[in-house]
């Protein structure tokens, strides 16, 4: 029986067995990995890594157009982020007029508005109690007070008092603490305003603590007349209001 002679192969078949490559080609290859001096089967070839591809940028619109400043997926272009205030104005006008009255006064308020408005200070230690009892007695009546205990000299605690801008200062020693007085400084002058019953000047504090020009709780004169039972109220200081006068010969009365 005659044996089959073996097909000739053209180049392309040949190649096309081993992927496209000719059998020197493919050796490399089809070996990488395997172990044939044991005859067993080698590992797989490892794929080569592929790098990963840049994503094209994204372009923001062109100027002038709707979106200018959007990029095309609806995100914020950077530099034009959008930020969010939350504001509530429930006291606006009252820090607005804080802040005005600041201003104008620059620190130095008047005495109805000002948080700093008497100071007492013991001419020495043996006088903060009774330092202590005007402090107090004029917090009772509604004013801002506070006495200075430091050991200071009497003329540091004066000019600090000043330099806090305190409407008043109250100087207490033997004599005040005898007669129930206070020796006041005012923050406007340099030179003392004069001793003064500790009544007295609660008196003055409660006129300069009206903020108005028209007094409260007090009776005005009417032509010259005052309502029934107004003897026992303290008159007001501001001047009655005159009735109009009548119109003279030759004068319309309006």
């Amino acid at each position: 029986m005659s044996k089959a002679k073996p097909k000739k192969m053209s180049l392309a078949e040949v190649k096309g067995m081993f992927g496209g490559q000719t059998a020197e080609e493919a050796l490399p290859t089809m070996s990488e990995g395997k172990d044939f001096s044991k005859g067993g089967k080698g590992k797989s070839p490892k794929a080569p890594k592929e790098e990963p591809k840049e994503e094209p940028k994204e372009e923001p619109a062109e100027p002038g157009k709707k979106g200018e400043y959007v990029w095309k997926e609806g995100k914020i272009k950077p530099g034009f982020e959008r930020p969010v205030i939350i504001h509530r104005a429930i006291l606006g006008s009252v820090e607005r007029c804080v802040a005005i009255l600041s201003e104008h006064f620059g620190g130095k308020w008047p005495f109805w508005l000002s948080p700093r408005q008497v100071m007492v200070i013991p001419v020495g230690t043996a006088f903060k109690e009774y330092a202590q009892y005007v402090k107090d007695t004029l917090i009772n009546f509604g004013f801002h007070a506070e006495a200075d205990m430091t050991g200071n000299t009497l003329q540091k605690k004066i000019r600090n008092a000043q330099l806090a801008s305190y409407n008043y200062q109250c100087i207490v020693g033997n004599e005040e603490e005898t007669n129930f007085t206070v020796n006041v400084r005012s923050r406007e002058s340099k030179d003392a305003l004069g001793v003064l019953p500790l009544s007295g000047f609660i008196a003055k504090l409660k006129d300069e603590n009206e903020p108005s020009s028209q007094k409260f709780n007090t009776f005005v004169e009417y032509k010259g007349r005052m309502p029934e039972g107004a003897a026992a109220a303290p008159a007001a200081s501001i001047p009655a209001r005159v009735a109009p006068a009548p119109a003279g010969k030759g004068e319309k009365s309006g």
